[in-house]
């Protein structure tokens, strides 16, 4: 292989339909290929990969786009996604207070949400309901849709600034009060919930026990479950609540900050899943009191940190900016999404044609530990 591009050794960058410009002037995400004419192997690019950590070229790229699409590699499956990934000398992040039970296809490497294909999932920073989250995510093209089925990312800088511009109360009662998430499961039967709360559904035959049942061994008794389930859950965050139910349901109230400073560029940006939470229970006609699904699947929308709750005023225009400053590139067989999680959200939209198998990884690169709630905006 020969020559170099900048920033990323020996990848030429390419412009692709759907990248959206930041007020920095950098495209997001940053995308890049092979160079015409040159043909690397898999061997070539885990060296690369290694040099491109090694160096601080691949952050600093992140820190500059917020992601990095890398088209027209050859990687052609779930272990060379793996293999690409290990070369830049993060460590696999561990799954905490997650319900979705994901397959494992290759190290480190699982697909990512199976929803049906009419499912949208709204903008989120992974694990953004939590205080132990990953540093990045990646996905990799396996099957791709023939229509829709998109990853579209937004920038959390940007988002905050149009929020600042646009409703600066809403963003001072977040600062202030933080955010706050509701779960509710049982952690025996995954399927039930105590009546007077409602069903929690099928979600994949996974809950609350998938969530925080890590350190449960086949011997417990129910004392020793709970004691292990609730170590996990105060590893959330300070804030975080929860409560038994009378036959074993767990209530839990999950407060994490809605904003967060990104450790390398220093600026602040929205973090979580205020406007997940808030599409989930609008499109389910669950956000006003009793917050109850006609079949009695329980799905709040996000609260304030005091459990008062947020104008849905300021939860649409939060949805209707997401819309306006998103990045959606549709995706091309064996594709490399690379995500700073810290300063890019991410989502899916639904797909009409075709199938889609998106493969994903959840890395700590350390940065995840600088990156600190924001005190003063």
């Amino acid at each position: 292989m020969t020559s170099a591009y900048t920033p990323l050794e020996c990848l030429r960058e390419i412009r692709v339909e759907g990248q959206k410009i930041l007020p920095s002037g950098a495209a997001l995400p940053f995308s890049a290929s092979e160079p015409e004419g040159i043909s690397g192997s898999l061997g070539d690019y885990v060296a690369l990969g290694k040099r491109w950590a090694a160096s601080g070229a691949l952050q600093k790229t992140l820190d500059t786009h917020g992601a990095i699409l890398l088209r027209g590699l050859p990687i052609y499956s779930a272990d060379d996604f793996s293999k690409l990934l290990h070369a830049f000398g993060w460590k696999p992040h561990e799954d905490v207070g997650n319900p979705v039970k994901r397959k494992v296809m290759a190290p480190s490497v699982a697909r990512a949400n199976e929803g049906p294909p009419s499912l949208c999932i709204p903008a989120h920073t992974e694990f953004g309901i939590s205080t132990i989250f990953p540093s990045h995510i990646c996905f990799w093209g396996s099957v791709v849709a023939d229509e829709g089925g998109e990853t579209p990312l937004n920038s959390g800088a940007w988002l905050l600034d149009r929020l600042i511009a646009e409703a600066p109360e809403f963003v001072k009662e977040l600062q202030e009060k933080v955010a706050s998430f509701v779960f509710v499961g049982e952690w025996r039967d995954l399927h039930h919930l105590p009546p007077s709360i409602g069903n929690i559904g099928d979600v994949g035959g996974n809950g609350v026990r998938n969530a925080w049942g890590s350190q449960i061994q086949p011997d417990d008794d129910e004392v020793t479950i709970k004691a292990k389930i609730e170590a996990q859950v105060k590893r959330i965050s300070p804030e975080t609540t929860w409560e038994w139910q009378s036959d074993g349901g767990l209530f839990t109230m999950q407060r994490v900050p809605a904003f967060r400073k990104h450790p390398n560029t220093g600026l602040p940006g929205v973090f979580g899943n205020v406007s997940s939470f808030y599409h989930g229970s609008r499109i389910m006609g669950t956000v006003q009191p009793p917050h109850l699904t006609p079949s009695g699947f329980y799905k709040p929308p996000p609260l304030y940190g005091d459990n008062s709750p947020i104008p849905t005023k300021y939860l649409d225009l939060l949805l209707s900016i997401i819309e306006d400053i998103r990045a959606s590139i549709k995706w091309e067989k064996y594709d490399v999404l690379i995500i700073d999680n810290l300063s890019t959200q991410h989502s899916r939209l639904p797909w009409t044609a075709g199938n889609r198998e998106i493969l994903a990884s959840l890395w700590d690169s350390g940065l995840e530990k600088e990156t600190f709630p924001v005190k003063v905006l």
